[in-house]
């Protein structure tokens, strides 16, 4: 019976030659789902690194339009002011729902949840990959249900664009 360091990088540890077929599915397995998790947390990056700006222009948008249009109302300097004053409230509160009514926020916070928790998963499949044979099928269970847990419990996607630029890279 070989002796394998636990310390040993997870990258580099090959399936005991003697252990059952399972132990080795077992360990494919762990890798398909620590790349899978890689590709769902990346993919969500990138989708994040899209929508940061987005959701700052429409916050800084709505501010700057709220203000111009404040000002319209007290002051009468500059001819047709209301127009302009109106018509900046009225992008003002455009940009406003647009923001409320696609949750924006709400979005982005269960987007950096998702990310943490797959990195997270990801990271779990790599050291259980590490386990001893005895403990395999058990971490393979306890895996498996956490990753069906946080796939089932997603409230947030990236679009498939985002994946394939993942995938990618």
């Amino acid at each position: 019976m070989k002796f394998t360091s636990r310390c040993q990088s997870a990258q580099h540890r090959q399936p005991d030659p003697d252990a059952g077929m399972e132990d080795k599915d077992v360990m494919e397995l762990f890798s398909r789902r620590e790349r899978e998790c890689q590709l769902r947390a990346r993919a969500l990056e990138l989708w994040l690194a899209t929508l940061t700006p987005l959701r700052w222009g429409t916050v800084i948008g709505t501010t700057i339009l709220s203000a111009i249009a404040g000002a319209a109302v007290l002051s009468k300097a500059v001819k047709h002011w209301d127009i302009i004053g109106g018509v900046c409230a009225l992008l003002a509160a455009v940009l406003s729902g647009l923001h409320a009514g696609l949750k924006c926020d709400a979005h982005q916070s269960e987007c950096r949840r998702l990310i943490q928790v797959y990195e997270g998963l990801k990271d779990t499949y790599e050291a259980a990959r590490l386990s001893p044979p005895t403990d395999l099928m058990t971490r393979q269970a306890q895996l498996e249900e956490k990753f069906g847990d946080a796939t089932k419990n997603a409230a947030a996607a990236a679009p498939n664009h985002y994946r394939r630029r993942a995938e990618q890279e």
